[in-house]
C-alpha cells in the first residue's frame, strides 16, 4: 500500500472526522463539567496532592489560572507553558538548591521539543489577540491533538494487515476512549511523544530508517524513554540484514540510522542540562533511572493501602495496578505477531514504574503501542468491544473530571 492509497478515503476521512468529533466533545466536557457542580478541596488521595489541589494563586501561577482553555491545564503543565513563554530560566515556577553553585530552576527537569513547538505554533496564533499564556495554551493544545491524530494514522497503518481497516479504525478509537487518552488534547506531551513514536514505528514496519530514526531523535528531546526506540529500529536493521535486499555495505551504513536516538539521549544526558534535569529530577520530583529498592517499598505500600486504606487512596492505587496489569497482558498479547513492538513497550513500561513511587502509570502505559494493538485484536469480539468501551469511558469520564478540576489524576 502506497501513501496515496493510504491517504485515501475512506481512512484518512474516518480517522479526521472520528478524532474531529473526539476533540470536540472532550473539550466540551471538561468546560461544562465545571458548571454542574464543585469538588471539595484540597485532594487528600495521596500524601502529597492536599499542598497542590488548593485554589491556585494567580500571582505564583498564571498559567494554571488564566481562564482560557483553563481545563487543558494541570500540574506539569505549568513548566511547559512557562519555557514556550519565557523559557527555561523563568524563576515562576520555582527553582531548587543545588548541593553546591546557583540554584536550579524547575524547568530544567522538563524536555524542550513540545515547549519549542508550542512556542513556534504560537506564532501565527498571536492574530487571534489572546494574551501571552493564552496563546502558548492554545499552541500547546493543538500540538497536542495533531499528535494524537498522527498517532491514529499510525496505529492503523500498524495493524491494517493483520486486522484489516476496521481493526485499523479500532485502534486508532481505543487510543482516543482509552481512561487516560484525553491527555493527548491538554498541555502535556502525551500526545506528540505518541505521534512521533508511533509513527516512527510505523516508518520501521515500512524499513523507512532515515526517517524512523529522526523521529525518534525528536522522541527523546520530547521524553527520556524515546531512547527505549533504538530497541525496534535494531530489529528493523537486522531485519534488513537478514533479507539482504540491498548490498551489504548500504545496509551496514544504515547503522547510523539505529544509533541516533542512542547518540541524541547520550549528547543530552552527559550534558550540563543532563546533568540539571537529573538533579531536579531525583532531588525534587523523586523520580531516578531504576530506583530498585524505593520502587518496591512503594509498590508493598500501594498494595497493602489497596487492600486496607481508605477508599479514596484504594481505588487510586487499585487503577494502577489494573493499568500496569493490562500493558504487561498487552505484551505477552502482541510478542509474537510483533516482537519489536511488545519489548518496546514493555521497556516503556518497566522503566517509569522503577523509577520511585508508583504514580502516573495509568498515563505512562498510554506510550506503549502494543496496548492498543492487543485491544484491537480483541476488539473483533463484538462483546469485547462494547464491554471495554464502556468501561474505558466511563473510567475514562471519573479521570478527566478529576483533571479539570485540578485535582490529581495520574
Amino acid at each position: 500500500m502506497n501513501l496515496r492509497q493510504f491517504l485515501s478515503p475512506p481512512p484518512l476521512r474516518a480517522i479526521i472526522l472520528l478524532w474531529l468529533a473526539w476533540l470536540a466533545i472532550l473539550i466540551s466536557f471538561q468546560t461544562l463539567v465545571l458548571e454542574r457542580f464543585e469538588l471539595r478541596r484540597p485532594d487528600r488521595v495521596l500524601e502529597w496532592t492536599p499542598g497542590d489541589t488548593t485554589r491556585h494563586n494567580p500571582a505564583q501561577e498564571p498559567s494554571l489560572t488564566e481562564p482560557f482553555l483553563n481545563t487543558q491545564v494541570n500540574m506539569d503543565s505549568e513548566y511547559y507553558i512557562s519555557i514556550a513563554t519565557v523559557g527555561y530560566d523563568d524563576p515562576l515556577p520555582g527553582e531548587m538548591e543545588r548541593p553546591r553553585g546557583e540554584p536550579i530552576k524547575l524547568n530544567y527537569a522538563f524536555f524542550p521539543v513540545y515547549p519549542y513547538l508550542m512556542r513556534a505554533v504560537s506564532v501565527p496564533l498571536t492574530l487571534f489577540g489572546l494574551n501571552q499564556i493564552a496563546t502558548a495554551t492554545l499552541a500547546g493544545v493543538i500540538v497536542s491533538a495533531l499528535g494524537a491524530l498522527a498517532a491514529m494514522f499510525a496505529l492503523y497503518d500498524l495493524c491494517r494487515k493483520e486486522l484489516g481497516a476496521e481493526g485499523g479504525l479500532r485502534a486508532g478509537f481505543y487510543l482516543l476512549i482509552f481512561p487516560t487518552g484525553f491527555f493527548l488534547a491538554q498541555v502535556y506531551t502525551e500526545g506528540l511523544f505518541l505521534g512521533l513514536s508511533f509513527v516512527s514505528l510505523a516508518l520501521m514496519r515500512r524499513k523507512h530508517l532515515l526517517w524512523a530514526s529522526a523521529l525518534a531523535a525528536l522522541a527523546v528531546y520530547t521524553r527520556a524513554i524515546g531512547v527505549a526506540l533504538v530497541i525496534p529500529l535494531a530489529y528493523a536493521w537486522f531485519q534488513q540484514w537478514r533479507a539482504a535486499e540491498q548490498p551489504r555495505g548500504r545496509i551496514l551504513l544504515n547503522l547510523v540510522f539505529v544509533i541516533l536516538p542512542l547518540a541524541a539521549y547520550a549528547l543530552w544526558r552527559f550534558s550540563a542540562w543532563g546533568e540539571m534535569f537529573t538533579l531536579v529530577q531525583e532531588n525534587y520530583f523523586g523520580r531516578k533511572f531504576l530506583w530498585l529498592d524505593v520502587t518496591w517499598q512503594s509498590l508493598a505500600n500501594a498494595w497493602s493501602i489497596a487492600l486496607a486504606g481508605k477508599f479514596q487512596t484504594s481505588l487510586y492505587y487499585g487503577l494502577e495496578f489494573a493499568a500496569i496489569g493490562l500493558g504487561i497482558v498487552a505484551c505477552v498479547l502482541t510478542a509474537r505477531r510483533y516482537p519489536e513492538i511488545a519489548l518496546y513497550s514493555f521497556i516503556v513500561l518497566f522503566i517509569p514504574l522503577t523509577s520511585g513511587y508508583l504514580q502516573s502509570n495509568q498515563r505512562y502505559v498510554l506510550a506503549m503501542p502494543a496496548l492498543f494493538l492487543a485491544l484491537a485484536r480483541l476488539g473483533k469480539n463484538v462483546v469485547f468491544d462494547r464491554a471495554w468501551s464502556l468501561l474505558s469511558i466511563l473510567w475514562m469520564g471519573l479521570l478527566v473530571t478529576l483533571y479539570s478540576f485540578d485535582f490529581w489524576t495520574a
